[in-house]
């Protein structure tokens, strides 16, 4: 036996390391967040009126499309901007969606985990943050429906603490902007309002 085969180059070691993590078909579903939005809003916050607010957002892909992250900032002044990375992890043993989220309404992450739903073409997710009013843990529930290339909708539920109930806090409607109108504001489908009408 040679003894003095050459232990692999570090260029070597990444790029098989590299091969092993290319993204999988299951990146696919979020590449379909990448491109230009406008977004609609409902806050139904318990105790409180419904609240509506309106804005932008530009999905992107990331590291050589292993991550896909949605900047999003609202109409209104002053303007809230949150930004979402999106991924799936394919780890042995993991092998689940999640989403890092960041906003100008705190100084704090949050971080969700789920699944695809197959039937209803819809990314399923769960975590937990601090009540800001309790300074208590409380889950909650993202779902994002992928209802066709140019509409999706994202719709929260929190469940307060000491509860079993989950109330709906938000749902956003997301319609890519139209590539060959004028305006690069107008949307591509007309599902935003109607959807929103629907619920209050």
């Amino acid at each position: 036996q040679d003894s003095t085969t050459e232990a692999p180059s570090l260029h070597d070691v990444q790029v098989l390391v590299m091969e092993g993590t290319k993204p999988l078909p299951e990146h696919d579903r979020i590449r379909s967040l990448i491109g230009s939005w406008n977004y609609s809003m409902l806050v139904t916050m318990p105790g409180m009126p419904a609240m509506r607010t309106a804005g932008t957002s530009r999905g992107s892909g990331l590291l050589g499309g292993r991550f896909v992250q949605l900047e999003s900032t609202s109409n209104e002044t002053p303007h809230v901007s949150s930004l979402h990375i999106f991924g799936y992890d394919g780890g042995v043993g993991r092998k689940s969606y999640f989403v890092l989220t960041l906003d100008t309404l705190g100084q704090y992450y949050t971080d969700t985990h789920g699944d695809w739903d197959e039937n209803s073409a819809s990314l399923e997710l769960r975590g937990e943050e601090m009540d800001s009013f309790t300074g208590m843990q409380q889950g909650f529930r993202q779902v994002y429906s992928f209802l066709s290339k140019d509409t999706i909708t994202c719709e929260v539920f929190i469940m307060p603490t000491g509860t079993s109930e989950e109330v709906r806090m938000a749902t956003i409607v997301y319609e890519r902007q139209s590539e060959s109108a004028a305006d690069p504001g107008v949307a591509a489908g007309t599902t935003e309002n109607r959807r929103l009408s629907q619920l209050g």
